[in-house]
């Protein structure tokens, strides 16, 4: 299948490798559509768009910004190395152990850990209280 996108980042190593439809996701990485765009206020008004949200091929703005999710073809057939992602940069890093493609978690469990780690505050505050019910005080330094 071709690529509908040019890489605008690094990729980084998820924590752990995620099964879905398409394969197992090991990376991921900013991107901008090579096909979507977003709505003007031109394609709004003329009916191609319902609302600035509504992106499509047929709008005439910038392309869509995007994150793209990146199998081990992926990352061979491109050529990339991933890191570690140090937001907002990604940095030299090895690959998580817990990243394995033989043991990959499900998109519910991965989207449960994404969900548990913001309404517990970890993803914006900078001294996090470890309140996630896996691996107490893996967030403090020791």
């Amino acid at each position: 299948m071709a690529k509908t996108y040019d890489l605008t980042s690094r990729p980084w190593w998820l924590s752990h490798a995620v099964a879905t439809p398409l394969g197992v996701v090991v990376a991921r990485a900013d991107a901008v559509s090579t096909i979507n765009r977003k709505p003007t206020a031109d394609d709004i008004a003329a009916g191609v768009a319902c609302n600035h949200y509504d992106s499509g091929p047929e709008c005439h703005g910038e392309f869509v910004g995007m994150m793209v999710d990146l199998t081990e073809r992926d990352l061979a057939d491109m050529g990339l190395t991933p890191g570690v992602l140090a937001w907002p940069k990604v940095v030299d890093g090895p690959r998580p152990k817990t990243n394995r493609t033989d043991a990959p978690v499900s998109q519910a469990q991965a989207q449960r850990a994404i969900d548990l780690l913001q309404s517990e505050g970890h993803c914006d505050d900078p001294e996090p209280d470890d309140k996630t019910p896996w691996q107490k005080g893996d967030d403090h330094a020791e």
